[in-house]
Protein backbone atom coordinates (compact mmCIF):
# COMPACT_ATOMS: atom_id res chain seq x y z
CA UNK A 1 0.00 0.00 0.00
CA UNK A 2 1.26 3.76 -0.82
CA UNK A 3 1.93 5.56 2.11
CA UNK A 4 2.55 9.32 2.44
CA UNK A 5 5.77 11.00 2.27
CA UNK A 6 5.98 14.38 4.51
CA UNK A 7 8.79 15.56 1.46
CA UNK A 8 5.94 14.37 -1.46
CA UNK A 9 6.35 16.65 -4.16
CA UNK A 10 2.41 18.29 -5.12
CA UNK A 11 2.35 16.66 -8.44
CA UNK A 12 3.07 13.27 -6.98
CA UNK A 13 0.82 13.53 -4.15
CA UNK A 14 -1.80 14.42 -6.76
CA UNK A 15 -0.61 10.95 -8.22
CA UNK A 16 -1.24 9.07 -5.27
CA UNK A 17 -4.21 10.73 -4.18
CA UNK A 18 -5.72 9.76 -7.83
CA UNK A 19 -4.81 6.33 -7.56
CA UNK A 20 -6.63 5.81 -4.22
CA UNK A 21 -9.48 7.31 -5.46
CA UNK A 22 -9.76 4.94 -8.54
CA UNK A 23 -9.04 1.90 -5.86
CA UNK A 24 -12.04 2.51 -4.34
CA UNK A 25 -14.56 3.62 -6.53
CA UNK A 26 -13.33 -0.02 -8.36
CA UNK A 27 -13.93 -2.32 -4.84
CA UNK A 28 -17.56 -0.36 -4.30
CA UNK A 29 -18.17 -1.21 -8.10
CA UNK A 30 -17.73 -4.79 -7.31
CA UNK A 31 -19.13 -5.05 -4.36
CA UNK A 32 -22.30 -3.43 -5.93
CA UNK A 33 -22.29 -5.57 -8.96
CA UNK A 34 -21.96 -8.97 -6.52
CA UNK A 35 -25.16 -7.41 -4.66
CA UNK A 36 -26.53 -6.95 -7.86
CA UNK A 37 -26.08 -10.82 -8.82
CA UNK A 38 -27.20 -11.71 -5.51
CA UNK A 39 -30.10 -9.86 -5.84
CA UNK A 40 -30.84 -10.98 -8.88
CA UNK A 41 -30.06 -14.48 -7.95
CA UNK A 42 -32.71 -14.57 -5.09
CA UNK A 43 -35.13 -12.20 -7.49
CA UNK A 44 -35.12 -15.67 -9.81
CA UNK A 45 -35.37 -17.83 -7.05
CA UNK A 46 -38.25 -16.22 -5.57
CA UNK A 47 -40.34 -15.81 -8.91
CA UNK A 48 -39.81 -19.72 -9.57
CA UNK A 49 -41.04 -20.46 -6.02
CA UNK A 50 -44.35 -18.22 -6.68
CA UNK A 51 -45.02 -20.33 -9.72
CA UNK A 52 -44.72 -23.07 -7.48
CA UNK A 53 -48.62 -24.55 -6.58
CA UNK A 54 -47.48 -26.21 -2.95
CA UNK A 55 -45.10 -22.99 -2.08
CA UNK A 56 -48.01 -20.72 -2.74
CA UNK A 57 -50.18 -22.73 -0.97
CA UNK A 58 -48.23 -22.66 1.59
CA UNK A 59 -47.81 -18.99 1.84
CA UNK A 60 -50.85 -18.12 1.47
CA UNK A 61 -52.30 -20.18 4.28
CA UNK A 62 -54.21 -22.86 1.96
CA UNK A 63 -51.71 -25.72 2.94
CA UNK A 64 -53.67 -25.41 6.90
CA UNK A 65 -56.49 -27.05 5.32
CA UNK A 66 -56.78 -30.49 6.19
CA UNK A 67 -55.50 -32.90 3.52
CA UNK A 68 -54.29 -29.51 0.99
CA UNK A 69 -51.04 -30.60 1.10
CA UNK A 70 -51.80 -34.24 0.32
CA UNK A 71 -54.07 -32.94 -2.49
CA UNK A 72 -50.96 -31.43 -3.76
CA UNK A 73 -48.92 -34.62 -4.15
CA UNK A 74 -46.79 -33.49 -1.31
CA UNK A 75 -46.97 -37.00 0.69
CA UNK A 76 -46.85 -39.30 -2.16
CA UNK A 77 -45.25 -37.71 -4.95
CA UNK A 78 -41.70 -37.67 -6.16
CA UNK A 79 -42.23 -35.17 -8.63
CA UNK A 80 -39.53 -32.02 -8.60
CA UNK A 81 -40.74 -28.62 -7.64
CA UNK A 82 -39.18 -25.38 -7.65
CA UNK A 83 -39.30 -25.11 -3.89
CA UNK A 84 -37.48 -28.13 -4.07
CA UNK A 85 -35.08 -26.86 -6.30
CA UNK A 86 -34.68 -23.11 -4.28
CA UNK A 87 -34.01 -25.32 -1.19
CA UNK A 88 -31.41 -27.69 -2.81
CA UNK A 89 -29.23 -24.65 -4.64
CA UNK A 90 -28.85 -23.72 -0.56
CA UNK A 91 -28.80 -27.19 1.04
CA UNK A 92 -27.94 -30.39 0.01
CA UNK A 93 -31.29 -32.41 0.63
CA UNK A 94 -30.26 -35.61 -1.34
CA UNK A 95 -27.30 -35.86 0.50
CA UNK A 96 -29.00 -34.87 4.18
CA UNK A 97 -31.82 -37.72 3.22
CA UNK A 98 -28.85 -40.70 2.30
CA UNK A 99 -27.14 -39.93 5.40
CA UNK A 100 -25.65 -42.92 7.32
CA UNK A 101 -27.62 -43.68 10.76
CA UNK A 102 -26.36 -46.24 12.36
CA UNK A 103 -23.41 -44.82 14.50
CA UNK A 104 -26.75 -43.10 16.30
CA UNK A 105 -27.11 -43.93 19.69
CA UNK A 106 -29.02 -41.90 21.04
CA UNK A 107 -32.67 -40.77 19.30
CA UNK A 108 -34.04 -37.90 20.12
CA UNK A 109 -37.50 -36.94 19.62
CA UNK A 110 -37.72 -33.28 19.62
CA UNK A 111 -41.31 -32.91 20.43
CA UNK A 112 -43.23 -29.55 19.14
CA UNK A 113 -46.34 -28.85 20.51
CA UNK A 114 -49.61 -29.43 18.49
CA UNK A 115 -48.04 -31.55 15.69
CA UNK A 116 -49.37 -34.95 16.46
CA UNK A 117 -46.47 -35.56 18.61
CA UNK A 118 -48.29 -36.71 21.67
CA UNK A 119 -49.93 -39.86 19.55
CA UNK A 120 -46.32 -40.45 17.93
CA UNK A 121 -44.82 -40.25 21.52
CA UNK A 122 -47.30 -43.11 22.37
CA UNK A 123 -46.46 -45.09 19.67
CA UNK A 124 -42.78 -44.83 20.58
CA UNK A 125 -42.98 -44.88 23.78
CA UNK A 126 -44.83 -48.33 24.06
CA UNK A 127 -42.92 -50.12 21.17
CA UNK A 128 -39.54 -48.83 23.38
CA UNK A 129 -40.78 -50.08 26.46
CA UNK A 130 -41.96 -53.29 24.74
CA UNK A 131 -38.23 -53.75 23.54
CA UNK A 132 -36.56 -52.78 26.60
CA UNK A 133 -35.19 -49.21 25.73
CA UNK A 134 -35.22 -46.76 28.62
CA UNK A 135 -36.36 -43.65 27.76
CA UNK A 136 -35.45 -40.55 29.56
CA UNK A 137 -38.17 -37.36 29.38
CA UNK A 138 -36.18 -34.17 28.48
CA UNK A 139 -37.86 -30.90 29.26
CA UNK A 140 -37.79 -27.32 27.88
CA UNK A 141 -36.38 -26.58 31.13
CA UNK A 142 -32.89 -28.72 30.69
CA UNK A 143 -32.07 -27.97 27.29
CA UNK A 144 -28.63 -29.71 27.92
CA UNK A 145 -29.40 -31.84 30.98
CA UNK A 146 -26.55 -34.68 31.44
CA UNK A 147 -28.66 -36.77 33.05
CA UNK A 148 -30.52 -37.63 29.09
CA UNK A 149 -27.19 -38.29 27.88
CA UNK A 150 -25.55 -41.35 28.11
CA UNK A 151 -25.87 -44.94 26.09
CA UNK A 152 -28.31 -46.27 28.70
CA UNK A 153 -30.99 -43.90 27.08
CA UNK A 154 -31.42 -44.72 23.57
CA UNK A 155 -34.43 -42.85 23.54
CA UNK A 156 -34.98 -39.38 24.74
CA UNK A 157 -38.41 -36.89 24.01
CA UNK A 158 -40.07 -34.38 25.52
CA UNK A 159 -40.61 -30.43 24.38
CA UNK A 160 -37.43 -28.99 24.56
CA UNK A 161 -35.56 -26.29 22.74
CA UNK A 162 -32.13 -26.81 20.37
CA UNK A 163 -29.42 -28.26 22.66
CA UNK A 164 -29.64 -31.78 24.13
CA UNK A 165 -28.15 -33.12 21.04
CA UNK A 166 -24.79 -30.95 20.58
CA UNK A 167 -23.80 -31.45 23.72
CA UNK A 168 -24.80 -35.15 23.43
CA UNK A 169 -22.21 -35.17 20.55
CA UNK A 170 -19.29 -33.15 22.55
CA UNK A 171 -19.28 -35.99 24.81
CA UNK A 172 -18.94 -38.14 22.53
CA UNK A 173 -22.16 -40.24 22.00
CA UNK A 174 -24.00 -40.76 18.74
CA UNK A 175 -27.31 -38.74 18.87
CA UNK A 176 -29.51 -37.32 16.83
CA UNK A 177 -33.10 -35.79 16.70
CA UNK A 178 -36.09 -36.67 14.73
CA UNK A 179 -38.85 -34.52 14.86
CA UNK A 180 -42.76 -34.03 13.24
CA UNK A 181 -43.38 -30.41 11.75
CA UNK A 182 -46.65 -28.55 11.10
CA UNK A 183 -48.20 -25.65 9.47
CA UNK A 184 -47.91 -22.62 11.38
CA UNK A 185 -51.50 -21.52 10.40
CA UNK A 186 -52.93 -25.13 11.91
CA UNK A 187 -50.64 -25.08 14.80
CA UNK A 188 -51.49 -21.81 16.03
CA UNK A 189 -55.05 -22.78 15.63
CA UNK A 190 -54.94 -26.48 17.79
CA UNK A 191 -52.87 -24.72 20.29
CA UNK A 192 -55.34 -22.22 20.47
CA UNK A 193 -58.44 -24.55 20.79
CA UNK A 194 -56.77 -26.77 23.12
CA UNK A 195 -56.08 -24.59 25.65
CA UNK A 196 -59.74 -22.98 25.73
CA UNK A 197 -60.65 -26.67 26.48
CA UNK A 198 -58.22 -28.06 28.76
CA UNK A 199 -59.53 -26.44 32.16
CA UNK A 200 -56.65 -27.81 33.90
CA UNK A 201 -53.83 -25.51 31.34
CA UNK A 202 -51.97 -23.19 33.13
CA UNK A 203 -52.89 -20.52 30.52
CA UNK A 204 -56.68 -21.26 30.17
CA UNK A 205 -58.09 -18.67 32.07
CA UNK A 206 -56.04 -16.35 29.94
CA UNK A 207 -57.47 -16.92 26.95
CA UNK A 208 -60.91 -18.32 27.54
CA UNK A 209 -62.41 -14.99 26.48
CA UNK A 210 -60.12 -14.44 23.42
CA UNK A 211 -60.80 -15.05 20.02
CA UNK A 212 -58.57 -16.98 17.43
CA UNK A 213 -57.28 -13.53 15.83
CA UNK A 214 -56.81 -12.50 19.36
CA UNK A 215 -54.45 -15.02 20.35
CA UNK A 216 -52.53 -15.11 17.54
CA UNK A 217 -51.65 -11.31 17.78
CA UNK A 218 -51.14 -11.27 21.07
CA UNK A 219 -49.73 -14.20 22.67
CA UNK A 220 -45.71 -15.20 22.69
CA UNK A 221 -47.06 -19.10 22.22
CA UNK A 222 -48.34 -18.20 18.72
CA UNK A 223 -45.55 -16.23 17.86
CA UNK A 224 -43.06 -18.21 15.40
CA UNK A 225 -42.42 -20.56 18.29
CA UNK A 226 -40.75 -23.57 16.13
CA UNK A 227 -38.37 -21.30 14.69
CA UNK A 228 -37.45 -20.11 18.68
CA UNK A 229 -37.17 -23.43 19.60
CA UNK A 230 -34.95 -24.54 16.76
CA UNK A 231 -33.06 -21.79 17.09
CA UNK A 232 -31.17 -22.13 20.70
CA UNK A 233 -31.71 -22.59 24.55
CA UNK A 234 -34.68 -21.14 26.09
CA UNK A 235 -32.40 -18.99 28.40
CA UNK A 236 -29.73 -16.78 27.83
CA UNK A 237 -28.60 -14.29 25.44
CA UNK A 238 -28.69 -16.44 22.31
CA UNK A 239 -32.16 -17.24 23.07
CA UNK A 240 -32.76 -13.30 23.53
CA UNK A 241 -30.94 -12.66 19.80
CA UNK A 242 -33.31 -15.69 18.51
CA UNK A 243 -35.91 -14.00 19.93
CA UNK A 244 -34.83 -10.61 18.51
CA UNK A 245 -32.97 -11.27 14.89
CA UNK A 246 -35.03 -12.79 12.28
CA UNK A 247 -32.33 -13.31 9.80
CA UNK A 248 -30.57 -15.42 12.66
CA UNK A 249 -33.40 -17.05 14.17
CA UNK A 250 -34.29 -18.95 11.02
CA UNK A 251 -30.57 -19.14 9.75
CA UNK A 252 -29.93 -20.98 13.16
CA UNK A 253 -32.91 -22.73 12.74
CA UNK A 254 -32.35 -24.22 9.05
CA UNK A 255 -28.06 -24.88 10.04
CA UNK A 256 -29.69 -26.76 12.93
CA UNK A 257 -32.08 -29.03 11.11
CA UNK A 258 -29.83 -29.76 8.69
CA UNK A 259 -26.83 -30.65 10.97
CA UNK A 260 -28.43 -32.07 14.37
CA UNK A 261 -32.07 -33.94 12.41
CA UNK A 262 -32.37 -37.14 11.15
CA UNK A 263 -35.98 -37.44 10.29
CA UNK A 264 -37.96 -34.76 9.56
CA UNK A 265 -41.70 -35.56 9.29
CA UNK A 266 -45.19 -33.36 8.29
CA UNK A 267 -48.08 -33.75 10.31
CA UNK A 268 -50.31 -33.15 7.24
CA UNK A 269 -48.05 -36.21 6.14
CA UNK A 270 -48.95 -38.68 8.91
CA UNK A 271 -48.58 -42.13 7.78
CA UNK A 272 -45.28 -41.37 5.47
CA UNK A 273 -43.62 -39.38 8.71
CA UNK A 274 -44.53 -42.55 10.67
CA UNK A 275 -42.91 -44.75 8.06
CA UNK A 276 -39.90 -42.52 8.15
CA UNK A 277 -39.40 -42.61 11.44
CA UNK A 278 -40.01 -46.07 12.42
CA UNK A 279 -37.54 -47.21 9.65
CA UNK A 280 -34.81 -45.18 11.30
CA UNK A 281 -35.19 -46.45 14.79
CA UNK A 282 -33.23 -49.14 15.39
CA UNK A 283 -35.58 -51.43 17.94
CA UNK A 284 -38.47 -50.90 15.66
CA UNK A 285 -36.44 -51.69 12.37
CA UNK A 286 -35.13 -54.72 14.13
CA UNK A 287 -38.16 -56.20 15.42
CA UNK A 288 -40.47 -55.65 12.21
CA UNK A 289 -41.69 -52.22 11.77
CA UNK A 290 -44.69 -50.87 12.14
CA UNK A 291 -46.58 -53.75 12.85
CA UNK A 292 -44.66 -53.19 17.04
CA UNK A 293 -45.15 -49.94 16.93
CA UNK A 294 -49.04 -50.75 17.44
CA UNK A 295 -48.66 -53.86 18.98
CA UNK A 296 -50.41 -52.72 22.10
CA UNK A 297 -53.70 -51.17 20.67
CA UNK A 298 -53.85 -54.81 18.69
CA UNK A 299 -53.27 -53.11 15.54
CA UNK A 300 -51.85 -55.58 12.77
CA UNK A 301 -53.10 -53.68 9.50
CA UNK A 302 -50.41 -50.34 9.24
CA UNK A 303 -52.77 -48.54 7.40
CA UNK A 304 -54.94 -48.02 10.05
CA UNK A 305 -52.11 -48.09 12.41
CA UNK A 306 -50.86 -44.53 11.29
CA UNK A 307 -53.62 -42.75 10.12
CA UNK A 308 -53.76 -39.15 10.21
CA UNK A 309 -54.86 -36.89 13.72
CA UNK A 310 -58.44 -35.34 12.76
CA UNK A 311 -59.01 -32.01 12.08
CA UNK A 312 -59.09 -29.69 14.76
CA UNK A 313 -61.48 -27.55 13.62
CA UNK A 314 -63.40 -25.32 10.96
CA UNK A 315 -61.80 -23.36 8.20
CA UNK A 316 -60.30 -19.89 9.35
CA UNK A 317 -61.86 -16.44 8.33
CA UNK A 318 -59.48 -14.56 6.01
CA UNK A 319 -58.67 -12.09 8.99
CA UNK A 320 -57.65 -14.73 11.23
CA UNK A 321 -55.82 -16.36 9.04
CA UNK A 322 -54.10 -13.24 8.03
CA UNK A 323 -53.40 -12.66 11.71
CA UNK A 324 -51.63 -16.06 12.06
CA UNK A 325 -49.32 -15.16 8.44
CA UNK A 326 -48.27 -12.19 9.96
CA UNK A 327 -46.66 -12.93 13.48
CA UNK A 328 -45.84 -16.45 11.86
CA UNK A 329 -43.78 -15.26 9.25
CA UNK A 330 -40.41 -17.12 10.64
CA UNK A 331 -42.15 -20.35 11.07
CA UNK A 332 -43.82 -19.91 7.95
CA UNK A 333 -40.20 -19.97 6.23
CA UNK A 334 -38.69 -22.77 7.94
CA UNK A 335 -41.81 -24.97 7.52
CA UNK A 336 -40.80 -24.98 3.82
CA UNK A 337 -37.74 -26.07 4.53
CA UNK A 338 -39.03 -28.73 6.57
CA UNK A 339 -41.00 -29.62 3.51
CA UNK A 340 -38.42 -30.22 1.24
CA UNK A 341 -36.58 -32.29 3.80
CA UNK A 342 -39.38 -34.21 3.65
CA UNK A 343 -39.55 -35.20 0.34
CA UNK A 344 -35.92 -36.03 -0.17
CA UNK A 345 -36.46 -38.50 2.64
CA UNK A 346 -39.68 -39.96 0.63
CA UNK A 347 -37.70 -39.86 -2.82
CA UNK A 348 -34.48 -41.14 -1.63
CA UNK A 349 -35.27 -44.96 -0.15
CA UNK A 350 -37.36 -45.84 -3.62
CA UNK A 351 -39.37 -43.05 -5.42
CA UNK A 352 -42.60 -43.38 -3.87
CA UNK A 353 -44.23 -43.03 -0.25
CA UNK A 354 -45.70 -46.28 -0.48
CA UNK A 355 -42.36 -48.27 -1.55
CA UNK A 356 -41.30 -46.85 1.65
CA UNK A 357 -44.83 -48.03 3.54
CA UNK A 358 -43.98 -51.18 2.76
CA UNK A 359 -39.99 -51.43 2.95
CA UNK A 360 -40.75 -50.43 6.37
CA UNK A 361 -43.21 -53.08 7.01
CA UNK A 362 -41.51 -56.05 5.34
CA UNK A 363 -38.35 -55.06 6.82
CA UNK A 364 -35.29 -57.00 5.71
CA UNK A 365 -33.09 -55.29 8.28
CA UNK A 366 -28.92 -55.13 8.06
CA UNK A 367 -28.39 -51.89 10.38
CA UNK A 368 -26.72 -52.72 13.69
CA UNK A 369 -28.47 -50.85 16.68
CA UNK A 370 -28.88 -51.06 20.75
CA UNK A 371 -31.30 -53.50 20.70
CA UNK A 372 -29.37 -56.20 18.27
CA UNK A 373 -30.01 -58.51 20.89
CA UNK A 374 -33.00 -57.72 22.81
CA UNK A 375 -36.45 -59.17 21.73
CA UNK A 376 -39.60 -57.10 21.96
CA UNK A 377 -42.18 -58.89 23.41
CA UNK A 378 -46.03 -57.50 21.33
CA UNK A 379 -48.16 -58.70 24.29
CA UNK A 380 -46.85 -57.26 27.16
CA UNK A 381 -49.35 -54.63 28.24
CA UNK A 382 -47.54 -51.06 28.88
CA UNK A 383 -48.92 -48.51 31.25
CA UNK A 384 -50.81 -47.07 28.26
CA UNK A 385 -52.59 -50.04 26.95
CA UNK A 386 -54.04 -50.97 30.95
CA UNK A 387 -55.06 -47.18 31.23
CA UNK A 388 -57.07 -48.19 27.65
CA UNK A 389 -59.16 -50.91 28.98
CA UNK A 390 -59.21 -48.98 32.22
CA UNK A 391 -61.09 -45.94 30.37
CA UNK A 392 -63.19 -48.61 28.33
CA UNK A 393 -64.47 -50.49 31.73
CA UNK A 394 -65.52 -47.23 32.32
CA UNK A 395 -67.36 -46.15 29.71
CA UNK A 396 -69.34 -49.73 30.15
CA UNK A 397 -69.79 -48.78 33.12
CA UNK A 398 -71.53 -46.18 32.68
CA UNK A 399 -74.05 -47.76 29.82
CA UNK A 400 -77.08 -49.41 30.75
CA UNK A 401 -77.03 -52.96 30.25
CA UNK A 402 -79.50 -52.60 27.14
CA UNK A 403 -76.45 -50.53 25.31
CA UNK A 404 -73.91 -52.89 26.50
CA UNK A 405 -73.13 -52.08 29.76
CA UNK A 406 -72.47 -53.80 32.56
CA UNK A 407 -73.36 -53.83 36.60
CA UNK A 408 -71.09 -52.12 38.72
CA UNK A 409 -69.04 -54.72 41.24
Amino acid sequence: MQTLDVNMTPRRFLQVALGAAVALVCVNLARKAFALRAINAHEVIQAKVQGDAISRAVRNGAAASPGALRSLGVCNSSQPTALLAAIAAEYDVAAWAARDTSTVKQWNFFHIPKTAGTSLARTIMNSARNCGIDICEATKKRDADVNCVGSNHPLVRGHQYHGLVPHARARGLGSSYFTVLRHPVARVASLYHYIQRSKGHPNHAQIANMTLKDFAQGRSEAWNEITRRLCGPKVGPLHDRCAADKDFAVRQAKRHLYDDFSVVGLQECYPESVALIASALPWVRNAGGLEVLHANDHVTDHKKAVREPAADDGPLDEDTMNAILARNSWDLELFEFGLAFFRASLVQPSGSSSVVLRRVVQMPVQMPGPTDNQSCDRTRPTAWSLLKKKKEHQDKMKKPESEGGVKGE
